[in-house]
């Protein structure tokens, strides 16, 4: 009742790079796999990798959504040594676990990513993440996150966008001296900021004047200072 194969590069996928390939090549997976993806997966098994990321090919350029496809194409390209390709794959499972609100799997693709290389995640995808773990109340890896994004890209407007949010998430948090440095920074920027002026105005007042820090509790729709949250554009 089961096809053997398909589901291996799921569960080499979330359990670490290092890891992944000393797991056993076993998993099952029910009829809902797509043929082409449970073909792959037989493929796979036979550790015909070029064969395997033929069949996801095919499949995601008929359907360029297809998360399964995508969630198991690292896997393979991890196996040819193929580290550019490796997180391209990666790139694009993270922007469909995060359209799904798969947020744990999205956290799994940007942690991979990482691992792999130099490379950077798009600002904007990252802008993205950085958004679901603050609107999760994970105050301290949105923060990071935004600081790391910020560091990334300074040429970049999602640079003052991310030292902005840094700055508030301190701010609600109480940490006064770190919120006056990041907007701080987001003054200093190189970066046209002209509408956030004001916003960062404001941010480095509260930082400084020995205002009393707001309670941590921001949600989704809680504005920034009034203004709303900083957008990418």
């Amino acid at each position: 009742g089961f096809l053997i194969g398909v589901g291996l590069a799921l569960g080499l996928r979330y359990s670490g790079i290092e890891q992944k390939m000393d797991q056993a090549i076993e998993a099952k997976v029910g009829w809902s796999a797509a043929p082409r993806v449970v073909k792959a997966g037989e493929y796979l098994e036979k550790n015909e990798i070029d064969q395997a990321i033929a069949q996801l090919q095919a499949e995601i350029k008929e359907k360029p959504d297809s998360t399964q496809a995508w969630e198991m194409l690292p896997t393979l390209y991890w196996k040819k040594n193929d580290i550019p390709a490796y997180q391209a794959a990666l790139e694009n499972a993270c922007r469909l676990h995060l359209k799904e609100k798969n947020l744990q799997a999205a956290w799994q693709d940007y942690d991979d990513f990482g691992k792999a290389g130099e490379a950077k995640l798009p600002s904007a995808l990252w802008m993205e993440l950085c958004r679901h773990a603050e609107d999760e109340q994970q105050w301290e890896r949105a923060a990071t996150e935004y600081e790391k994004l910020a560091e990334s890209y300074p040429t970049e407007r999602a640079a003052v966008l991310a030292l902005i949010a840094a700055g508030r998430i301190h701010l609600r948090l109480g940490n006064l001296p770190q919120a006056k440095n990041l907007y701080s920074a987001a003054q200093a920027s190189p970066v046209p900021h002209r509408d956030w002026e004001e916003t960062i105005r404001k941010g480095l007042e509260k930082a400084g004047g020995g205002r009393q820090p707001e309670m941590a509790g921001v949600s989704s729709g809680t504005s920034m200072e009034g203004s709303g949250r900083p957008q990418v554009g």
